[in-house]
């Protein structure tokens, strides 16, 4: 029996712990993977590699704590999703809006959300997840700068130029209606 399965079986059965683990961090991982890699389908791939990953390989130190560690390496599979498969279009829909009962500001919110998605899918995969860490997972620069493994002055002059980057893409998108 290898050293990483040893550890997982502390927690219960190894299903019991697989179960726990997915539970607990995958909905995180697909946010992120499908933030990059803006194919649900992939996403879906990258979320399965990622929980094998972490099934197997998730450093001891980083067991009270995977949170990071999950996101470093869910950035980086899903990086290298995108190197394997061409992303030369965008032909998913975006994730649904919140329901609202009002039907007019529903579809203003659906249409808006689809134009921030179009306009996120044409930044590059680094400023998507700077924006999706910042934005949508709520983290702090600090958070930001520990999980990629960069220093804070980076993640905030990285993630002022992806801002200025998805503004632009969403004025262009703008102008196009």
């Amino acid at each position: 029996m290898n050293a990483s399965r040893s550890r997982h079986e502390g927690v219960g059965s190894t299903a019991e712990a697989l179960t726990q683990l997915v539970r607990e961090h995958g909905p995180l991982v697909y946010r992120i993977a499908v933030a990059i890699v803006h194919d649900h389908a992939l996403a879906e791939d990258v979320v399965q590699d990622v929980m094998v990953k972490a099934w197997t390989s998730l450093p001891a130190d980083s067991q009270s704590r995977p949170t990071p560690w999950l996101r470093t390496v869910t950035r980086n599979a899903a990086i290298d999703a995108l190197r394997r498969r061409r992303f030369d279009d965008v032909t998913d829909a975006p994730p649904e809006p919140p329901a609202t009962n009002d039907f007019d500001i529903a579809i203003e919110a659906r249409e808006r959300l689809r134009q921030v998605w179009r306009a996120l899918a044409t930044l590059e995969p680094d400023a998507r997840m700077m924006i999706v860490l910042r934005e949508t997972e709520d983290l702090s620069y600090a958070e930001i700068a520990e999980a990629l493994d960069v220093s804070e002055s980076t993640v905030r002059s990285k993630l002022f130029r992806a801002r200025h980057a998805l503004r632009s893409a969403l004025n262009d998108e703008a102008s196009q209606t």
